[in-house]
């Protein structure tokens, strides 16, 4: 997790810890009611604590090695996030969206533990985050809102991973 911390930061992306699942569906937080298990911050300020100092992260991750990697979303990062979630509709909100709009341009998409994220530029005006904003099951992540990056561990025990090419 360090190594792809790293990797975020050498990008320019900044990044902040998550805590993680554990065993037996629970979380890093241990609170046994947790209902964001592996993606809520580790951090007193969540993603307004997101870095790019090398000597910050080095210090997260050596002392949460199995930490989720959360990324800020908007003019912090200079990337919007459309994450589509398989559970609640959103591949049948996606194909509505795109009969009305045409095809989602070719981006970076990763997977999630429940769907998936479409990552687009910031278009350098303020982008609000929400949930159900494209349609069920389709939310939107840009100012003041984060997302969960690859190689970050899902409760339901699957691996974030980046689509090979990158393009959908």
């Amino acid at each position: 997790m360090l190594a792809a911390a790293l990797a975020y930061i050498e990008s320019n992306l900044p990044i902040f810890p998550l805590h993680y699942p554990t065993g037996n569906a629970g979380c890093s937080c241990r609170n046994e009611t947790c209902d964001k298990i592996g993606k809520h911050p580790m951090t007193p300020h969540g993603l307004k604590d997101a870095t790019t100092d090398r000597q910050v992260v080095e210090r997260w991750w050596t002392e949460n090695p199995l930490a989720n990697i959360g990324m800020p979303t908007g003019a912090a990062s200079g990337l919007v996030a459309i994450d589509v979630d398989v559970r609640h509709q959103g591949v049948e909100s996606l194909k509505v969206l795109e009969r009305k709009i045409g095809a989602l341009p070719p981006t970076l998409v990763s997977i999630t533990g429940g769907g998936f994220h479409y990552f687009y530029k910031y278009p350098g005006l303020i982008v609000r985050s929400g949930a159900a904003v494209l349609g069920p099951g389709i939310d939107v992540r840009g100012d003041g809102g984060y997302v969960v990056v690859p190689p970050s561990l899902h409760a339901s025990g699957k691996r974030y991973e980046w689509i090979e090419g990158g393009n959908k």
